[in-house]
């Protein structure tokens, strides 16, 4: 089945970059921020560490839909498109794409040269040989504007998780939170912390029924996911006119 619907930031992407706020504000390595529910995997070996458990996708508006037409010139060989020049907009990985004798189910899988979604060569999902012609990858684009919630765990072998807990959640409600993901590379730059609740201590007991320091705090973060699906677009437009025969009627 060929997914032609795609969505950015993912859910990975929205762990990551929140991954990537914890290894900043708290030092530790990336080994020891960790995302939950792992079947059969052990703890870290580290005794210092935080799992991430992303809880809820709440919306907090309506959807916002916009349009985003492309249209460009170039040529297939086996599987890579060569786009040689734009004419609207810009190659959009991850689109369907349309032309003359291409089925429905052929879409741009990645770049793998020139400027981002500029001229150069892209990777097809099929094997394809056209000469140079035109095609489209237009899409309608829906936003879906949400507040996400991620519980985040802070382990210990001592009451250092507190302070860990205590500093990731002032940072999480000051400007050098919301700067610090606003500088991240897009898609995580979408992330935007929103606020975060007051730690919590909850006691975690171990596969040894040890009882292990653990805080507590649930963080809020607003995500504007934008969903792309295709969308063809009329080049031009045939007018024809049509002679309308009069009518005459008597008064």
């Amino acid at each position: 089945m060929t997914v032609t619907a795609t969505i950015s930031p993912t859910q990975s992407d929205i762990t990551a970059a929140i991954g990537t706020f914890l290894m900043d504000v708290t030092g530790l390595p990336q080994g020891q921020i960790i995302v939950g529910q792992p079947n059969r995997v052990a703890e870290p070996a580290q005794p210092t560490f935080i799992v991430m458990m992303p809880l809820r996708f709440e919306r907090i508006a309506t959807n916002f839909d916009g349009y985003q037409d492309s249209s460009f010139v170039g040529s297939v060989a086996n599987n890579v498109l060569t786009v040689t020049e734009l004419l609207i907009g810009i190659v959009p990985t991850g689109a369907l794409l349309f032309g003359q004798n291409i089925n429905s189910s052929i879409t741009i899988q990645q770049q793998l040269s020139g400027q981002p979604g500029q001229a150069g060569t892209y990777q097809l999902s099929q094997a394809l040989n056209l000469a140079q012609q035109n095609f489209a990858a237009g899409g309608k684009v829906v936003e879906i504007d949400a507040d996400v919630t991620v519980q985040l765990d802070f382990h210990s072998a001592d009451n250092s998780a507190a302070q860990l807990a205590q500093t990731v959640s002032a940072l999480l409600r000051d400007i050098y939170g919301v700067s610090f993901f606003a500088a991240l590379t897009a898609p995580q730059n979408a992330v935007v912390p929103l606020f975060a609740d007051d730690p919590a201590l909850r006691p975690f007991v171990n596969a040894e029924g040890n009882y292990e320091w653990r805080w507590v705090l649930d963080a809020h973060f607003q995500v504007n996911q934008v969903t792309r699906v295709p969308q063809q677009f009329a080049d031009a437009v045939s007018i024809v006119t049509v002679a309308v025969p009069q009518q005459v009627t008597g008064l």
